[in-house]
């Protein structure tokens, strides 16, 4: 009698061990199938804290694993690109790339398209320069319609302050690349359609830093105070310009491009005028979102166009109820 107890006690052990053996190798294998990885220039910029968060957040309701490695600057493209490759060799499922340098890349993609790895890239719908790759999808913002949203919104506010269209703008731009390239491009299309010998435009590069743009701003309002508006192709160098211009005793217009929340926060108390929101946090969810349905083999637009909005203290409610 004790023996059969024992056998049926040993019996139901085994059965229970098969059975946490198989879901231990269901979930490995789920595991193992969900994992993904997207790779910012950097998380040195609120705006990739941003856009990481929005990603998180979409692949924990989807279920996937996601890895967001990134190099320590925005501007160490190699770095970037031996960590999409070490990504590939690992055999990621899918991979979404921000990119430093789209020439730099674009081996890297080829690699990953030779081991059959969806690949993405987002924050940008310029495509690669290489007909020799495939990218399965673009996710994000128009960058030179956002431009020309900045330079219309600066042109509006020197003509309420000078009731025409004059005075001086400094453009503070980012590392070489397609990012700075297309808001500086679509920024100048808004200006160049306004033909006024009384409206001075002048760049000076910033590398997407606060730090940086205000030193440079310093240095200008050192030689000459009558500078009327600065755009930073970046929320950051927005702000460091605006900083500057507070310890000068200099009222500057200040637009920058993001949305991120410190910026919102320096709008409300008007530190800075104004800025391009690009809606962080959706930019990654929709990269996620895209890269899900990209794995369950549903077709996805090859360019996913995200929302922006000007964001100021003017429409600061309408802006926050669209959060």
């Amino acid at each position: 009698m004790m023996f059969k107890q024992i056998s049926r006690i040993g019996g139901i052990v085994v059965v229970a061990s098969l059975i946490v053996m198989l879901i231990g190798c269901g979930g490995a294998k789920k595991t193992e199938k969900n994992i993904i990885a997207m790779v910012p220039p950097a998380m040195t910029s609120t705006f990739y804290i941003g856009t990481s968060d929005g990603a998180r957040e979409a692949a924990r309701e989807l279920a996937l694993e996601l890895k967001i490695p990134s190099p320590k600057s925005e501007s160490d493209f190699l770095a970037q690109v031996n960590i999409v490759e070490t990504l590939i060799s690992q055999k990621v499922k899918a991979l979404a790339v921000c990119a430093i340098n789209n020439e730099a890349i674009c081996a890297s993609v080829e690699k990953a398209n030779a081991a059959k790895i969806p690949f993405c890239v987002f924050n940008s719908l310029v495509p690669l320069p290489s007909d020799k790759i495939h990218v399965d999808s673009y996710i994000g913002y128009d960058q030179q319609e956002a431009g020309r949203l900045c330079g219309k919104e600066v042109l509006s506010r020197l003509k309420e302050k000078y009731s025409d269209i004059k005075g001086k703008i400094i453009i503070l731009q980012g590392l070489p690349g397609f990012h700075t390239t297309e808001r500086t491009k679509g920024f100048m299309d808004a200006i160049d359609t306004i033909v006024n010998k009384n409206l001075v435009v002048q760049m000076y590069p910033a590398k997407w830093r606060r730090d940086e743009a205000k030193a440079v701003v310093e240095r200008l309002l050192t030689a000459d105070k009558n500078i009327d508006a600065i755009f930073g192709c970046s929320d950051a160098m927005a702000q460091g310009a605006a900083q500057a211009a507070i310890e000068a005793k200099v009222d500057l217009i200040t637009i920058g491009i993001d949305g991120n929340p410190d910026m919102i926060e320096d709008i409300k108390n008007g530190v800075t005028t104004a800025t391009l929101s690009v809606f962080p946090k959706e930019i990654g969810r929709f990269t996620i979102q895209t890269i899900d349905k990209i794995l369950k083999d549903e077709k996805v637009e090859k360019f996913v166009k995200t929302p922006i909005m000007i964001v100021s203290k003017e429409n600061m409610e309408e802006y926050l109820e669209k959060l």
